[in-house]
């Protein structure tokens, strides 16, 4: 047998086992795909249903909701699953981490409340400043409760809930917004204005967040220690208070997510826009093999580099890197047909750079969990740093593409950044971590 057959062969089994000895895989990942069904039967639905113009719309309204929610969070999403996989925590620590979070939310949110409500002011009419214009009590209140979901989620992620933080962050919100869909659909007689999807988004996103955070107190009272039942050695004390950092950093990942599509407003007409966002949607949809993956792998991640097993480590990251990769090519596959789907019912025509830009983003994917494994271990500054400058990288080719040459231009820069930034990244987790 060869050596490639041999590993393959051990590859397989170790999927089998760790299948056998942890249930949450298979639940968690039937889950995501139910999720991935449910954001699919959304960008089909909205232009389907309501053609472009609203497409446009609604998706520049939930860019404003996920942009400013990232912001009030400020770094407590992935700072609290650090924290939440201590091995020494206790409930005081659990609380106190979840309360100091939530403190900072509703601070920024005071500050946040004035730049949308002075926005409204502004003499200017573009697709993101009337969305705004239109709904900025609505951006608001959807931005603190998905934000306090989010704090929430991650925390239970980090001790060990992932169905539940997936059925909180992954799930509930489209859910919400494909149910008002098919109400809509439905009940003709009572067809919903822009305005009216959006209240009853904002209604559903808020109501479950109390109910969520009395659930918190009460796994915590219930399933963490009062005290500290670990002798952690000095490389497990390391572990800092980096909220900035991470807060850096996933505010520049989820602007790589929904930014172009901001920016796609103030250059491109309204229908255009509906387009590029469908598009642009189902190509992120790819990255759901990096969301799968990291869900999984964060914990163990945390654990192994705690304990300063770094032969595991790399060992898990060259297992989670090949299930990524297939997770990768079988999204890749389900993307194409999505988009020839739409092409059938004569709403766009798909083109080589749309399909390039398809080639790009699952390319991308190959590095494996590198972003989840330098946060894990200590390297959340370069992670920070690298997602910032691709950022700029992302947002000034394509505002630049868009505007003076093409949209086609704009999907093949966007494609190549996202590639360029997994790479670099690949490059300083082995230099860093894996020292290979």
């Amino acid at each position: 047998m060869s050596d490639s057959e041999s590993y393959f062969k051990n590859w397989s089994s170790g999927i089998i086992t760790k299948i056998r000895t942890n249930k949450t895989i298979p639940i968690f990942i039937i889950s995501k795909t139910f999720e991935v069904l449910i954001k699919i039967s959304l960008i089909l639905l909205l232009p389907l249903i309501y053609g472009f113009v609203t497409t446009a719309y609604v998706q520049t309204f939930l860019c404003m909701v996920f942009m400013i929610s990232v912001l009030l969070v400020g770094g407590s999403d992935v700072w609290l699953l650090k924290q939440m996989t201590r091995l020494d925590l206790t409930q005081k620590a659990a609380f106190n981490y979840m309360n100091s979070s939530i403190y900072l939310t509703l601070k920024i949110s005071i500050l946040l409340f004035l730049i949308i409500f002075t926005t409204r002011l502004i003499p200017i009419n573009n697709l993101p400043i009337n969305v705004i214009k239109e709904n900025w009590l609505n951006i608001f209140i959807s931005s603190v409760s998905f934000s306090l979901i989010t704090i929430l989620s991650w925390s239970f992620r980090g001790l060990g809930k992932v169905i539940l933080s997936q059925l909180f962050f992954g799930l509930y919100w489209s859910l919400v917004l494909i149910g008002i869909i098919f109400f809509d659909y439905f009940f003709k007689d009572l067809t919903l204005s822009t305005h009216g999807i959006t209240n009853l988004f904002t209604l559903f996103l808020f109501l479950p967040v109390p109910f969520y955070y009395l659930f918190f107190n009460r796994y915590i009272k219930k399933n963490v220690s009062k005290e500290n039942e670990f002798d952690l050695n000095l490389k497990s004390l390391s572990i800092k208070n980096s909220r900035l950092q991470f807060f850096l950093e996933q505010s520049s990942g989820t602007g790589m997510n929904w930014l172009p599509i901001f920016f796609a407003g103030l250059f491109l007409a309204d229908a255009e826009v509906g387009v590029f966002s469908t598009n642009y949607r189902i190509a992120f949809g790819i990255f759901t093999s990096a969301i799968i993956v990291n869900f999984l792998s964060a914990k163990k991640f945390s654990e192994l580099f705690q304990k300063s097993l770094l032969n595991d480590l790399a060992k898990d990251y060259k297992f989670f890197s090949i299930f990524q990769s297939i997770l990768g090519l079988l999204m890749f596959f389900f993307a194409i047909i999505i988009m020839f789907y739409l092409q059938s019912a004569s709403l766009y025509f798909v083109n080589i750079y749309i399909i390039c830009f398809l080639i790009l983003i699952t390319l991308s994917t190959f590095c494996g969990p590198v972003d989840m494994l330098l946060n894990m271990c200590d390297q959340e500054r370069i992670n920070k740093n690298i997602t910032i400058y691709i950022l700029f990288a992302l947002i000034i080719l394509f505002s630049l593409s868009i505007k003076y040459l093409s949209l086609n231009i704009g999907y093949i820069s966007i494609g190549i950044v996202m590639l360029l930034k997994q790479l670099i990244s690949l490059y300083y987790t082995k230099k860093r971590i894996l020292k290979v």
